[in-house]
């Protein structure tokens, strides 16, 4: 497994070139897997569903790889605000689509707001 960690991490090294755009791509996506991890969350059933929890495993470790990469070059309390901000989007539009939760457009303003904040940001950034 560390062998497999370790061409990974060359894999993104060299594919990126440490263009600090493909860092943010990275934390986006990290936010993207985060999401998944929580929706597995929520199907294990208090952890009783092994399907859910291997997901649930597989999406958070996928996360934390990706958000450990981009926190190389994105400092740390920006890409924490980033990561949750997609997240927490992320989560509040799979409910909406798998659980058939309410949705009102007050929540599609505030969703929009977050990812108006996250784009800021990252023009703050440079």
């Amino acid at each position: 497994m560390n062998n497999f960690s370790i061409y990974i991490e060359k894999f993104v090294y060299l594919t990126i070139n440490k263009n600090n755009n493909m860092m943010w791509l990275l934390l986006i996506v990290s936010g993207i897997m985060e999401t998944g991890c929580i929706i597995s969350l929520k199907y294990t059933n208090g952890f009783s569903n092994k399907y859910a929890i291997i997901f649930y495993t597989v999406f958070g470790f996928i996360s934390a790889y990706l958000l450990s990469i981009s926190l190389k070059h994105i400092q740390l309390g920006l890409a924490f605000l980033v990561w949750m901000g997609v997240s927490a989007t992320g989560v509040i539009i799979a409910e909406h689509i798998l659980f058939s939760t309410t949705y009102n457009h007050y929540k599609t303003i505030f969703m929009l707001l977050i990812l108006i904040g996250i784009v800021g940001l990252k023009f703050l950034e440079q």
